[in-house]
């Protein structure tokens, strides 16, 4: 079978298309006007189990039930240990059922008539470290070429690790100091914490956003609050221009006034 891959950029949106023997087979549109859900961490609800499928369906929120693939769950509390006969099996049997709730995050957008991809294996960002709960994974971002900055910033992560509570040293953390990576492992547990009281207290679906799509929203509530304060300067000028026009010395006066 011949496939063909087509990518278009635009201005706000990109379109992918893929053809399998000449003839058009998939058509995706991506709008960055949308909301980005990649990232996002949601109490969420199961909503199927499909062994034959391996995978679960998961409801957090949105118009359609996110997709759990069993090999996106790490979790032993949602594992069955396998025993002699089921060893060589590549089949996951796993803890879930229907209206059972489960912390997940969001890995993939939903996309045409299809739901968000999630995890069970979360990860955290900060500004130098990503924090893995439930691991004890410790790693240093590829990209870091320098050998003897990364062996550094191994051990400080050996020295700082809490158990239970892996990390990925980031590139940026280059250069950085021991107290500065400490302190931003700190921060990422507290957050980490307040995730799990947050989940206990909050009733499933429920929403944790990415810190990506905090700022995101905090930029349009920035831009809408200077657009706001835009339309009031251009209406306070109309009302000194009209004064003016009208007569109202002293009112447009008083105005200018303050607008100085």
């Amino acid at each position: 079978m011949k496939k063909e891959i087509y990518i278009s950029k635009g201005v706000g949106e990109t379109r992918i298309a893929v053809k399998e023997n000449g003839k058009l087979a998939e058509l995706h549109v991506d709008n960055q006007s949308q909301v980005k859900t990649v990232g996002n961490i949601y109490k969420g609800v199961v909503e199927n189990v499909i062994p034959g499928m391996q995978a679960a369906f998961v409801n957090i929120g949105q118009d359609v039930n996110a997709f759990l693939p069993f090999s996106e769950i790490s979790d032993s509390e949602l594992i069955v240990e396998k025993n002699n006969k089921t060893q060589n099996s590549k089949e996951v049997d796993v803890l879930l059922q229907p209206g059972q709730e489960i912390i997940v995050q969001v890995i993939k957008e939903p996309f045409d008539k299809k739901g968000a991809r999630v995890t069970t294996d979360l990860s955290i960002a900060g500004r130098f470290i990503v924090l893995i709960p439930k691991s004890k994974y410790i790693g240093v971002s590829k990209k870091m070429r320098d050998k003897y900055e990364r062996r550094r910033l191994k051990k400080i992560a050996m020295e700082i690790k809490q158990p239970g509570l892996g990390m990925i040293i980031r590139t940026v953390a280059e250069g950085k100091t021991d107290s500065q990576i400490e302190n931003d492992y700190k921060t990422l547990i507290k957050k980490y914490n307040n995730l799990l009281y947050k989940a206990e207290k909050n009733q499933a679906p429920k929403e944790e956003k990415s810190l990506e799509e905090k700022l995101k929203e905090s930029d349009d509530k920035l831009l809408r609050s200077l657009a706001e304060i835009e339309n009031q300067r251009r209406r306070f000028e109309k009302e000194i221009k009209d004064a003016f026009e009208f007569g109202s010395f002293n009112f447009a006066k008083e105005s200018l006034a303050i607008l100085d």
